[in-house]
Protein backbone atom coordinates (compact mmCIF):
# COMPACT_ATOMS: atom_id res chain seq x y z
CA UNK A 1 0.00 0.00 0.00
CA UNK A 2 1.25 3.27 -0.87
CA UNK A 3 1.96 5.91 1.76
CA UNK A 4 -0.27 8.50 1.75
CA UNK A 5 2.32 10.99 2.09
CA UNK A 6 4.49 10.73 -1.59
CA UNK A 7 0.93 10.11 -2.67
CA UNK A 8 1.12 11.88 -6.53
CA UNK A 9 -1.34 14.37 -6.48
CA UNK A 10 -3.99 13.69 -8.71
CA UNK A 11 -4.75 11.03 -6.30
CA UNK A 12 -5.44 13.83 -3.38
CA UNK A 13 -8.99 15.48 -3.94
CA UNK A 14 -9.18 16.16 -0.35
CA UNK A 15 -9.03 19.56 1.46
CA UNK A 16 -10.43 23.50 1.38
CA UNK A 17 -9.50 25.68 -1.18
CA UNK A 18 -7.51 28.36 -0.16
CA UNK A 19 -9.00 30.40 -3.03
CA UNK A 20 -12.85 29.10 -2.07
CA UNK A 21 -11.88 30.49 1.63
CA UNK A 22 -10.43 33.44 0.39
CA UNK A 23 -13.88 34.16 -1.37
CA UNK A 24 -15.95 33.32 1.58
CA UNK A 25 -13.66 35.32 3.46
CA UNK A 26 -13.76 38.37 1.06
CA UNK A 27 -17.82 37.90 0.72
CA UNK A 28 -18.47 37.51 4.18
CA UNK A 29 -16.26 40.84 5.05
CA UNK A 30 -17.39 43.29 2.62
CA UNK A 31 -21.48 42.15 3.49
CA UNK A 32 -20.82 42.32 7.30
CA UNK A 33 -18.98 45.89 6.67
CA UNK A 34 -21.65 46.66 4.71
CA UNK A 35 -23.98 46.01 7.15
CA UNK A 36 -21.92 47.81 9.58
CA UNK A 37 -21.58 50.74 7.73
CA UNK A 38 -25.54 50.78 6.94
CA UNK A 39 -26.09 50.49 11.20
CA UNK A 40 -23.42 53.61 11.48
CA UNK A 41 -24.85 55.61 8.82
CA UNK A 42 -29.00 55.47 10.65
CA UNK A 43 -26.95 56.20 13.67
CA UNK A 44 -25.64 59.01 12.12
CA UNK A 45 -28.35 60.13 10.69
CA UNK A 46 -30.54 59.91 13.96
CA UNK A 47 -28.18 61.84 15.40
CA UNK A 48 -28.22 64.27 13.34
CA UNK A 49 -32.19 64.43 13.10
CA UNK A 50 -31.39 64.58 17.18
CA UNK A 51 -29.58 68.27 16.79
CA UNK A 52 -31.59 69.24 13.87
CA UNK A 53 -34.67 68.82 16.23
CA UNK A 54 -32.90 70.66 19.53
CA UNK A 55 -31.93 73.38 17.00
CA UNK A 56 -35.48 73.50 15.62
CA UNK A 57 -37.06 74.01 19.16
CA UNK A 58 -34.64 76.31 19.93
CA UNK A 59 -35.57 78.60 16.93
CA UNK A 60 -39.40 77.34 17.86
CA UNK A 61 -39.26 78.58 21.22
CA UNK A 62 -37.34 82.22 19.98
CA UNK A 63 -40.32 82.31 17.18
CA UNK A 64 -42.85 81.86 20.19
CA UNK A 65 -41.30 84.61 21.93
CA UNK A 66 -41.31 87.06 19.51
CA UNK A 67 -45.29 87.25 19.08
CA UNK A 68 -44.52 88.29 23.57
CA UNK A 69 -41.80 90.74 22.15
CA UNK A 70 -43.49 92.38 19.13
CA UNK A 71 -46.65 93.19 21.42
CA UNK A 72 -44.41 94.68 23.90
CA UNK A 73 -42.77 96.65 21.57
CA UNK A 74 -46.09 98.08 20.75
CA UNK A 75 -46.86 98.59 24.03
CA UNK A 76 -43.78 100.46 25.11
CA UNK A 77 -44.37 102.69 22.17
CA UNK A 78 -47.69 103.24 22.97
CA UNK A 79 -46.76 104.38 26.60
CA UNK A 80 -43.81 106.18 25.42
CA UNK A 81 -46.05 108.58 23.36
CA UNK A 82 -48.94 108.91 26.29
CA UNK A 83 -45.94 109.74 29.00
CA UNK A 84 -43.82 112.40 26.56
CA UNK A 85 -46.28 113.32 23.29
CA UNK A 86 -43.12 112.78 21.15
CA UNK A 87 -44.64 111.61 17.53
CA UNK A 88 -41.43 109.68 17.28
CA UNK A 89 -43.43 106.97 19.21
CA UNK A 90 -46.27 106.80 17.08
CA UNK A 91 -43.75 106.32 13.92
CA UNK A 92 -42.24 103.77 16.02
CA UNK A 93 -45.32 102.09 16.75
CA UNK A 94 -47.03 101.85 13.52
CA UNK A 95 -43.16 100.82 11.78
CA UNK A 96 -43.01 97.60 14.42
CA UNK A 97 -46.94 97.03 13.59
CA UNK A 98 -47.33 97.07 9.59
CA UNK A 99 -42.98 97.04 8.16
CA UNK A 100 -41.42 94.95 10.95
CA UNK A 101 -44.05 92.40 11.97
CA UNK A 102 -42.43 90.79 14.49
CA UNK A 103 -45.80 88.98 15.58
CA UNK A 104 -46.87 88.13 11.79
CA UNK A 105 -43.68 86.46 11.21
CA UNK A 106 -43.60 84.73 14.78
CA UNK A 107 -47.09 83.47 13.95
CA UNK A 108 -46.33 82.65 10.12
CA UNK A 109 -43.07 80.46 10.79
CA UNK A 110 -44.79 78.55 13.20
CA UNK A 111 -48.03 78.18 11.19
CA UNK A 112 -45.30 77.00 8.49
CA UNK A 113 -44.13 74.23 11.20
CA UNK A 114 -47.02 73.50 12.66
CA UNK A 115 -50.61 74.28 10.95
CA UNK A 116 -54.02 73.48 11.83
CA UNK A 117 -52.23 72.26 15.33
CA UNK A 118 -52.47 73.42 18.99
CA UNK A 119 -48.86 75.16 18.90
CA UNK A 120 -49.93 77.10 16.29
CA UNK A 121 -53.86 77.95 17.62
CA UNK A 122 -52.20 78.97 20.76
CA UNK A 123 -50.03 81.68 19.24
CA UNK A 124 -52.70 82.81 17.36
CA UNK A 125 -54.67 83.28 20.31
CA UNK A 126 -52.21 85.28 21.38
CA UNK A 127 -51.64 87.25 17.89
CA UNK A 128 -55.86 87.81 18.36
CA UNK A 129 -55.38 89.25 21.79
CA UNK A 130 -52.65 91.68 20.83
CA UNK A 131 -54.79 92.65 17.47
CA UNK A 132 -57.52 93.14 20.04
CA UNK A 133 -55.44 95.25 22.55
CA UNK A 134 -54.64 97.49 19.74
CA UNK A 135 -57.79 99.17 19.47
CA UNK A 136 -56.78 100.36 23.14
CA UNK A 137 -53.79 101.34 21.66
CA UNK A 138 -55.22 103.63 19.12
CA UNK A 139 -57.58 105.42 21.39
CA UNK A 140 -54.88 106.32 23.49
CA UNK A 141 -53.05 107.82 21.03
CA UNK A 142 -56.44 109.76 19.68
CA UNK A 143 -57.04 111.25 23.13
CA UNK A 144 -52.90 112.28 23.39
CA UNK A 145 -53.13 113.79 20.20
CA UNK A 146 -56.00 115.41 21.09
CA UNK A 147 -54.41 116.46 24.51
CA UNK A 148 -51.45 117.83 22.38
CA UNK A 149 -53.52 120.01 19.87
CA UNK A 150 -55.84 121.57 22.72
CA UNK A 151 -52.72 122.28 25.06
CA UNK A 152 -51.04 123.84 21.52
CA UNK A 153 -48.31 121.48 21.49
CA UNK A 154 -49.28 120.94 17.80
CA UNK A 155 -51.14 122.88 15.59
CA UNK A 156 -54.33 122.15 13.50
CA UNK A 157 -52.63 121.01 10.09
CA UNK A 158 -49.69 118.93 12.52
CA UNK A 159 -52.94 116.90 14.00
CA UNK A 160 -54.67 116.96 10.16
CA UNK A 161 -51.20 115.27 9.64
CA UNK A 162 -50.78 112.60 12.10
CA UNK A 163 -54.36 111.45 11.53
CA UNK A 164 -53.56 111.43 8.09
CA UNK A 165 -51.31 109.49 8.40
CA UNK A 166 -52.61 106.84 10.69
CA UNK A 167 -56.21 106.61 9.99
CA UNK A 168 -55.92 103.53 11.97
CA UNK A 169 -56.09 106.19 14.87
CA UNK A 170 -58.48 108.66 13.32
CA UNK A 171 -60.70 105.92 13.48
CA UNK A 172 -60.94 105.67 16.71
CA UNK A 173 -63.97 107.88 18.05
CA UNK A 174 -63.55 109.57 21.35
CA UNK A 175 -66.49 108.92 23.97
CA UNK A 176 -68.77 111.88 25.06
CA UNK A 177 -66.86 111.69 28.09
CA UNK A 178 -63.72 111.93 26.95
CA UNK A 179 -64.32 114.29 24.06
CA UNK A 180 -65.46 116.48 26.92
CA UNK A 181 -62.64 116.10 28.97
CA UNK A 182 -60.10 119.24 28.98
CA UNK A 183 -56.27 118.96 27.89
CA UNK A 184 -55.30 117.24 31.05
CA UNK A 185 -58.19 115.22 32.01
CA UNK A 186 -57.55 113.72 27.86
CA UNK A 187 -53.73 112.91 28.70
CA UNK A 188 -54.21 111.52 31.87
CA UNK A 189 -57.22 109.07 30.35
CA UNK A 190 -54.34 108.28 27.48
CA UNK A 191 -52.05 107.07 30.17
CA UNK A 192 -54.31 105.65 32.50
CA UNK A 193 -56.13 103.11 29.99
CA UNK A 194 -52.85 101.42 29.34
CA UNK A 195 -52.46 101.00 32.63
CA UNK A 196 -55.78 99.63 33.75
CA UNK A 197 -57.10 96.18 34.74
CA UNK A 198 -58.67 95.47 30.94
CA UNK A 199 -55.29 96.47 29.94
CA UNK A 200 -52.97 94.73 31.85
CA UNK A 201 -55.42 91.53 31.88
CA UNK A 202 -54.77 91.53 28.12
CA UNK A 203 -51.23 91.49 28.10
CA UNK A 204 -51.51 88.60 30.82
CA UNK A 205 -53.57 86.83 28.34
CA UNK A 206 -50.95 87.45 25.30
CA UNK A 207 -48.17 86.03 27.86
CA UNK A 208 -50.35 83.10 28.68
CA UNK A 209 -51.11 81.71 25.11
CA UNK A 210 -47.28 82.92 24.28
CA UNK A 211 -46.65 80.44 27.59
CA UNK A 212 -49.03 77.64 26.19
CA UNK A 213 -47.41 77.51 22.68
CA UNK A 214 -43.73 77.25 23.99
CA UNK A 215 -45.29 74.20 26.84
CA UNK A 216 -46.91 72.64 23.44
CA UNK A 217 -44.03 73.14 21.63
CA UNK A 218 -41.71 71.21 24.68
CA UNK A 219 -43.85 68.60 24.50
CA UNK A 220 -44.05 68.27 20.40
CA UNK A 221 -39.93 68.15 21.39
CA UNK A 222 -40.36 65.28 23.42
CA UNK A 223 -42.18 63.42 21.07
CA UNK A 224 -39.81 63.87 18.60
CA UNK A 225 -36.95 63.35 20.43
CA UNK A 226 -38.11 60.03 22.27
CA UNK A 227 -39.00 58.68 18.58
CA UNK A 228 -35.19 59.94 17.35
CA UNK A 229 -33.48 58.25 20.20
CA UNK A 230 -35.59 54.85 19.90
CA UNK A 231 -34.34 54.76 16.50
CA UNK A 232 -30.67 55.55 17.64
CA UNK A 233 -30.90 52.44 20.23
CA UNK A 234 -32.44 50.13 17.56
CA UNK A 235 -29.47 51.32 15.61
CA UNK A 236 -26.68 50.66 18.00
CA UNK A 237 -28.18 47.43 18.75
CA UNK A 238 -28.17 46.26 15.44
CA UNK A 239 -24.65 47.96 15.36
CA UNK A 240 -23.83 45.16 18.32
CA UNK A 241 -25.04 42.49 16.53
CA UNK A 242 -23.27 42.65 13.47
CA UNK A 243 -20.10 43.72 15.67
CA UNK A 244 -20.73 40.21 17.35
CA UNK A 245 -21.31 38.54 13.96
CA UNK A 246 -18.12 40.08 12.66
CA UNK A 247 -16.35 38.96 15.65
CA UNK A 248 -17.59 35.32 15.50
CA UNK A 249 -17.20 34.62 12.06
CA UNK A 250 -13.54 35.78 12.78
CA UNK A 251 -12.62 33.19 15.54
CA UNK A 252 -14.18 30.80 12.92
CA UNK A 253 -12.33 31.81 10.35
CA UNK A 254 -9.31 31.85 12.49
CA UNK A 255 -9.57 28.85 13.50
CA UNK A 256 -10.23 27.21 10.18
CA UNK A 257 -7.30 29.24 8.62
CA UNK A 258 -4.92 28.10 11.65
CA UNK A 259 -6.24 24.29 11.05
CA UNK A 260 -5.87 24.59 7.34
CA UNK A 261 -3.06 26.83 6.50
CA UNK A 262 -0.93 27.81 9.04
CA UNK A 263 -0.64 24.99 10.75
CA UNK A 264 0.34 22.95 7.86
CA UNK A 265 3.17 25.51 6.87
CA UNK A 266 4.91 25.28 10.54
CA UNK A 267 4.73 22.08 10.32
CA UNK A 268 6.26 22.11 6.72
CA UNK A 269 8.97 24.20 7.46
CA UNK A 270 10.15 22.22 10.79
CA UNK A 271 10.14 19.16 8.12
CA UNK A 272 12.03 20.64 5.55
CA UNK A 273 14.29 22.51 8.35
CA UNK A 274 14.91 18.82 9.31
CA UNK A 275 15.66 17.62 5.41
CA UNK A 276 12.50 15.80 5.21
CA UNK A 277 9.84 15.14 3.02
CA UNK A 278 6.84 17.83 3.74
CA UNK A 279 3.71 15.86 5.29
CA UNK A 280 0.63 16.04 2.92
CA UNK A 281 -2.57 17.80 5.10
CA UNK A 282 -4.13 21.17 4.80
CA UNK A 283 -5.83 23.41 2.11
CA UNK A 284 -5.83 21.78 -1.32
CA UNK A 285 -3.35 24.08 -2.37
CA UNK A 286 -1.22 23.39 0.64
CA UNK A 287 -1.71 19.36 -0.17
CA UNK A 288 -0.53 20.66 -4.04
CA UNK A 289 2.82 21.84 -2.52
CA UNK A 290 3.38 19.02 -0.28
CA UNK A 291 3.71 16.61 -3.34
CA UNK A 292 5.09 18.81 -5.93
CA UNK A 293 8.04 19.66 -2.84
CA UNK A 294 7.91 15.78 -2.30
CA UNK A 295 8.59 14.66 -5.96
CA UNK A 296 11.39 17.81 -5.77
CA UNK A 297 12.49 16.38 -2.78
CA UNK A 298 13.10 12.58 -3.91
CA UNK A 299 15.13 13.74 -7.00
CA UNK A 300 17.51 16.33 -5.10
CA UNK A 301 17.64 13.63 -2.75
CA UNK A 302 18.89 12.07 -4.76
CA UNK A 303 21.26 13.97 -6.76
CA UNK A 304 22.76 14.89 -4.12
CA UNK A 305 23.45 11.94 -3.17
CA UNK A 306 25.64 11.86 -5.83
CA UNK A 307 29.26 11.75 -5.20
CA UNK A 308 29.95 12.94 -8.84
CA UNK A 309 27.82 16.00 -8.45
CA UNK A 310 29.34 16.71 -4.96
CA UNK A 311 32.76 16.44 -6.73
CA UNK A 312 31.80 18.21 -10.21
CA UNK A 313 29.88 21.13 -9.54
CA UNK A 314 30.68 24.86 -8.08
CA UNK A 315 28.68 25.24 -4.71
CA UNK A 316 27.57 28.25 -4.49
CA UNK A 317 26.58 28.76 -8.14
CA UNK A 318 25.53 25.23 -8.96
CA UNK A 319 27.70 24.99 -12.39
CA UNK A 320 30.57 22.48 -13.24
CA UNK A 321 33.37 23.31 -11.46
CA UNK A 322 37.65 22.89 -12.25
CA UNK A 323 37.86 19.37 -11.62
CA UNK A 324 34.95 19.12 -14.11
CA UNK A 325 36.66 20.85 -16.26
CA UNK A 326 40.14 18.66 -16.20
CA UNK A 327 37.92 15.74 -16.60
CA UNK A 328 36.10 17.43 -20.00
CA UNK A 329 39.67 18.05 -21.30
CA UNK A 330 40.78 14.24 -21.19
CA UNK A 331 37.55 12.91 -23.15
CA UNK A 332 37.33 15.70 -26.01
CA UNK A 333 38.71 15.62 -29.35
CA UNK A 334 37.95 16.14 -32.69
CA UNK A 335 34.62 17.87 -32.49
CA UNK A 336 34.70 21.45 -33.14
CA UNK A 337 34.15 23.57 -30.46
CA UNK A 338 34.47 27.43 -29.04
CA UNK A 339 36.30 27.52 -25.43
CA UNK A 340 34.66 30.62 -23.14
CA UNK A 341 36.77 32.80 -20.75
CA UNK A 342 34.73 35.18 -18.89
CA UNK A 343 35.51 37.65 -16.08
CA UNK A 344 33.28 39.56 -13.88
CA UNK A 345 34.60 43.16 -13.86
CA UNK A 346 35.99 45.03 -11.30
CA UNK A 347 34.39 42.10 -8.78
CA UNK A 348 37.22 42.71 -6.33
CA UNK A 349 36.28 45.62 -5.64
CA UNK A 350 32.83 45.03 -5.22
CA UNK A 351 33.92 42.27 -2.75
CA UNK A 352 36.12 45.12 -0.99
CA UNK A 353 33.37 47.69 -0.85
CA UNK A 354 30.30 45.46 -0.44
CA UNK A 355 31.09 42.44 1.13
CA UNK A 356 31.39 39.16 -0.11
CA UNK A 357 27.25 38.26 0.96
CA UNK A 358 26.75 40.53 -2.44
CA UNK A 359 29.66 39.07 -4.17
CA UNK A 360 28.27 35.71 -4.07
CA UNK A 361 24.82 36.91 -4.91
CA UNK A 362 26.72 38.75 -7.99
CA UNK A 363 27.98 35.46 -9.10
CA UNK A 364 24.75 33.25 -8.56
CA UNK A 365 23.36 36.74 -11.21
CA UNK A 366 26.27 36.11 -13.38
CA UNK A 367 24.95 32.09 -13.61
CA UNK A 368 21.72 32.68 -14.08
CA UNK A 369 21.82 34.79 -17.04
CA UNK A 370 24.78 32.84 -18.63
CA UNK A 371 22.09 29.82 -18.37
CA UNK A 372 19.47 32.16 -19.98
CA UNK A 373 21.27 33.05 -22.89
CA UNK A 374 23.67 29.74 -23.71
CA UNK A 375 22.38 26.85 -25.49
CA UNK A 376 21.23 23.78 -23.21
CA UNK A 377 24.49 21.59 -24.47
CA UNK A 378 26.73 24.02 -23.64
CA UNK A 379 28.66 23.63 -20.56
CA UNK A 380 29.36 26.41 -18.27
CA UNK A 381 32.15 26.44 -15.35
CA UNK A 382 33.31 28.10 -12.49
CA UNK A 383 37.06 28.08 -12.62
CA UNK A 384 38.43 30.59 -10.56
CA UNK A 385 36.66 33.00 -7.63
CA UNK A 386 35.41 35.73 -10.51
CA UNK A 387 36.42 33.31 -13.16
CA UNK A 388 34.53 31.04 -15.88
CA UNK A 389 34.71 29.21 -18.62
CA UNK A 390 32.01 28.18 -21.08
CA UNK A 391 32.32 25.33 -23.75
CA UNK A 392 30.56 25.21 -26.95
CA UNK A 393 30.96 22.43 -28.82
CA UNK A 394 29.87 22.09 -32.85
CA UNK A 395 30.88 25.76 -33.51
CA UNK A 396 33.54 27.46 -35.32
CA UNK A 397 34.62 30.59 -35.98
CA UNK A 398 31.56 31.14 -38.56
CA UNK A 399 29.78 31.49 -35.45
CA UNK A 400 31.55 34.72 -33.95
CA UNK A 401 28.42 36.87 -34.67
CA UNK A 402 25.91 34.50 -32.60
CA UNK A 403 28.40 34.46 -29.31
CA UNK A 404 29.34 37.79 -29.44
CA UNK A 405 25.20 38.86 -29.91
CA UNK A 406 24.72 36.21 -26.68
CA UNK A 407 27.12 38.04 -24.85
CA UNK A 408 25.61 41.43 -25.60
CA UNK A 409 22.73 40.12 -24.70
CA UNK A 410 23.98 38.97 -21.05
CA UNK A 411 25.58 41.72 -20.38
CA UNK A 412 22.41 43.94 -21.17
CA UNK A 413 20.31 41.43 -18.77
CA UNK A 414 22.87 42.07 -16.11
CA UNK A 415 22.31 45.66 -16.62
CA UNK A 416 18.38 46.30 -17.59
CA UNK A 417 17.43 43.81 -15.23
CA UNK A 418 19.61 43.96 -12.14
CA UNK A 419 17.52 43.95 -8.75
CA UNK A 420 17.15 47.32 -6.93
CA UNK A 421 20.49 48.53 -4.90
CA UNK A 422 22.78 45.72 -6.59
CA UNK A 423 26.12 46.33 -8.06
CA UNK A 424 26.70 47.01 -11.75
CA UNK A 425 28.23 44.25 -13.10
CA UNK A 426 29.47 43.55 -16.34
CA UNK A 427 31.55 40.92 -17.54
CA UNK A 428 34.77 40.68 -20.35
CA UNK A 429 34.79 37.57 -22.71
CA UNK A 430 37.87 35.99 -24.24
CA UNK A 431 37.49 33.55 -27.01
CA UNK A 432 39.30 30.67 -29.15
CA UNK A 433 38.11 28.06 -31.09
CA UNK A 434 39.81 24.88 -31.75
CA UNK A 435 38.82 21.08 -31.33
CA UNK A 436 40.24 20.20 -28.09
CA UNK A 437 40.54 21.49 -24.55
CA UNK A 438 43.96 21.92 -23.86
CA UNK A 439 46.25 24.17 -22.25
CA UNK A 440 47.33 25.80 -25.44
CA UNK A 441 43.89 26.66 -26.05
CA UNK A 442 42.69 27.94 -22.92
CA UNK A 443 45.76 29.98 -23.34
CA UNK A 444 44.91 31.27 -26.34
CA UNK A 445 41.02 32.42 -24.38
CA UNK A 446 43.13 33.52 -21.37
CA UNK A 447 44.95 36.16 -24.05
CA UNK A 448 42.14 37.23 -26.15
CA UNK A 449 40.64 37.92 -22.21
CA UNK A 450 43.73 39.73 -21.41
CA UNK A 451 42.97 41.72 -25.03
CA UNK A 452 39.49 41.92 -23.68
CA UNK A 453 40.47 43.88 -20.53
CA UNK A 454 42.91 46.00 -22.22
CA UNK A 455 40.27 47.34 -24.43
CA UNK A 456 37.91 48.51 -21.74
CA UNK A 457 35.94 45.51 -20.23
CA UNK A 458 32.42 44.66 -21.03
CA UNK A 459 32.28 42.97 -24.24
CA UNK A 460 33.91 40.12 -25.90
CA UNK A 461 37.09 39.29 -27.75
CA UNK A 462 38.77 36.75 -29.94
CA UNK A 463 41.35 35.19 -30.37
CA UNK A 464 43.34 35.73 -33.70
CA UNK A 465 47.32 34.92 -34.34
CA UNK A 466 47.78 38.58 -34.30
CA UNK A 467 46.85 39.17 -30.60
Amino acid sequence: MKNKQFLPFEEEKTGIKIGHLSLIIAIATVAISVFLFVGIFFSSNNYRKLIEVSHSHIEWQETAHKMHEGSDLLTEAVRDFAETGDTQYIDDYFTEATTDRTRDTALENIRRDFPNSDIYNALKRAMDESLALMETEYYSMRLKIEALYENGDITSDEKADLLGTYPQVSDATLSTDDAARNAEGKAAKARAILFDEDYLSAKKQITDDTDDCINLLYKELETKQSAVELNMRLAFIFEIVIICAFIIFEIVIGIITSKQVFDPIINSISVINSEKPMPVEGAYELRLLANTYNGMYNANHKEKNSLEFKTEHDELTGVLNRRALSKLQETTGGEKLAFLIIDIDNFKHINDTQGHLVGDEVLKNVVSHLRLYMRAEDKIFRIGGDEFAVVMFGVDESSRDAIKNKIDNVNKALHDEKPEDFPNVTLSVGVAFGNVINQHLISRADDALYERKLAGKAGITFYSEKT
